[in-house]
């Protein structure tokens, strides 16, 4: 694709010979049931993924490769150009692209979309990526163009974000009930798959859309979802071959499923990073030299292997490693508790009495290290960490906090520390470094990371933003306002009998058209086989 001309995907838009029809049933569990059928007012991640099957967006985001951004190719847009001032797209739509109930999707729907993604009343969670989008016009039936109010290396992403939705369904239903209505009854869609049916609390079921217009697929003609609370139960079934698919494999099992030689383990990264926050707004974090020491006394490596079986790999920075837009020099800080003293007291700290403690103008070095109540794995984290710090003179005290203070505190600036994870999509988002900032809750502030983030975002191309934010990186891990600990691989089980399963940045289901089921050998079982991934090890 390039950015001055129409982006037409010749190959796709050829006719092609009819594929196999879809078959088999694939058996999903996951954890949680989908809270809305209408992605706009969902909370749940698992409605997005439901919509991925059910609607088109107008582009596909491909996965990246390496160093390079991302990139699309067509959905429901089947070419698209943008203007040489950047700041306008322009869209052509296919024209073989239905509605269940036989009405063609056209220009009208992407314009009603857009105005639910920025309607106040709709209050959808990521409407800011739209902010930019000054206005969407229809140029007849099969054209729209959105006119933007700046150049910026987002275009494609911002406007590619959300599914697009029948304007003639939707808009039946006043904006101000939506939250009340059940989408599940009379739901019309344009997506590979249709919804066959809903269980609250027990199933959703998807059957292949006969009138999808790309050939041969999808491949599977039925999948089910089911709605297993407990993560026990779900791995009882799934070895119990009463499931296809187990997300989230818990490390514990590893070796257990690895045993079963009709399943295969799949390891991704999951685009997640888990970290220290430092308020740096309070006295006893205000000094980088203080947060950089307190990241070179934590020994990283020993927590990824003990608390996540070794799944990942110790984060250098807030760009996850997996990430286009990651500085491939950026290194995580040393384990090094004999540096970590020097720059301690080198900030003023030290241990005069020689009682353990470390002191400060007569103030000991001791805070909170906040966690939510219930999650395991960041109790166990602080926990460890405490008893590392504590071998330095520094007294972290584990706090239990209930979920909806944990993110109030956030908010307010109410904590001293708290472990936290960070969950980053290949859209480049360092607000969370940013002065003033919602996101920023460290109160962390440095001029020049303000103005590199500034600076790639007036960029045209993502590919004009990378040095700004390379530079701004290595800032960010020169001061410390969080301890970057690790990035978590994630497992996901899959039978073997479900073939062209790819799993990658944009998750497991982006792919699920492309799953074939395949019968079994009459006479012996289904050989083992795993989906190459390049973290498998």
């Amino acid at each position: 694709m390039t950015w001055m001309t129409w982006a037409l995907a010749l190959g796709l838009l050829m006719a092609a010979p009819p594929g196999p029809a879809p078959t088999g049933t694939v058996m999903i569990a996951v954890g949680g049931d989908v809270d809305s059928f209408n992605e706009y007012v969902a909370a749940s991640t698992f409605a997005v993924d439901l919509s991925d099957q059910l609607f088109l967006s107008l582009l596909e985001e491909k996965e990246a490769e390496g160093a390079e951004p991302p990139r699309f190719g067509p959905r429901l847009a089947r070419a698209w150009r943008v203007a040489p001032d950047g700041l306008s797209v322009t869209f052509e739509l296919r024209d073989d692209v239905r509605w269940s109930d036989g009405r063609p999707t056209t220009s009208e729907d992407v314009v009603y979309t857009w105005r639910m993604q920025t309607d106040p009343a709709v209050a959808w969670a990521d409407a800011d990526l739209k902010e930019n989008i000054a206005s969407v016009e229809a140029a007849g039936p099969r054209a729209v163009t959105f006119k933007l109010k700046r150049r910026s290396p987002y275009a494609l992403l911002d406007i590619n974000e959300g599914h697009i939705l029948p304007a003639h369904l939707f808009s039946a239903t006043p904006v101000a009930g939506w939250r009340r209505t059940d989408f599940s009854t009379g739901l019309v869609t344009n997506g590979p798959f249709r919804l066959a049916s809903y269980k609250p609390g027990q199933a959703v079921e998807l059957s292949a859309n006969p009138d999808y217009y790309e050939r041969g697929q999808p491949g599977v003609g039925r999948v089910v979802f089911r709605i297993v609370p407990d993560p026990g139960v779900r791995l009882q079934q799934l070895l119990a071959g009463e499931n296809d698919v187990l997300e989230a494999v818990p490390h514990e099992a590893v070796e257990r499923i690895r045993s079963e030689p009709d399943l295969s383990l799949i390891r991704f990264d999951q685009r997640m990073y888990t970290y220290l926050c430092w308020n740096a707004r309070r006295e006893l974090f205000s000094d980088a030299r203080v947060r950089r020491a307190l990241t070179m006394a934590l020994d990283r490596d020993e927590i990824l292997r003990v608390l996540a079986r070794g799944m990942g790999r110790p984060s250098a920075g807030p760009i996850v490693s997996s990430l286009w837009a990651s500085d491939r020099d950026l290194k995580p800080l040393p384990y090094d508790a004999a540096a970590a003293k020097a720059l301690l007291r080198e900030a003023g700290w030290t241990d005069r009495d020689a009682a353990g403690t470390l002191v400060k103008q007569g103030v000991p070095f001791r805070f909170e290290l906040e966690f939510n109540r219930g999650n395991t794995l960041r109790e166990q984290i602080a926990l460890r960490a405490a008893a590392q710090l504590a071998a330095l003179g520094i007294a972290a005290v584990p706090r239990p906090v209930e979920w909806a203070a944990f993110q109030r505190k956030h908010r307010e600036g109410d904590f001293d520390a708290f472990v936290g994870s960070r969950i980053v999509s290949t859209r480049v988002d360092l607000d969370g470094f940013v002065t003033g900032s919602e996101a920023n809750y460290s109160g962390y502030s440095n001029r020049q990371v303000d103005e590199l983030v500034r600076a790639a975002a007036a960029a045209g191309t993502l590919e004009a933003a990378r040095p700004s934010w390379v530079k701004a990186q290595a800032l960010i891990a020169r001061d410390q306002p969080c301890t970057f600990l690790f990035e978590q691989d994630r497992l996901y089980a899959v039978r073997g009998r479900i073939r062209d399963v790819a799993v990658g940045a944009l998750g497991l289901y982006g792919g699920l058209r492309r799953w074939r089921v395949e019968a079994p050998p009459a006479a012996a079982p289904s050989p083992r086989t795993s989906t190459p991934s390049p973290r498998w090890r």
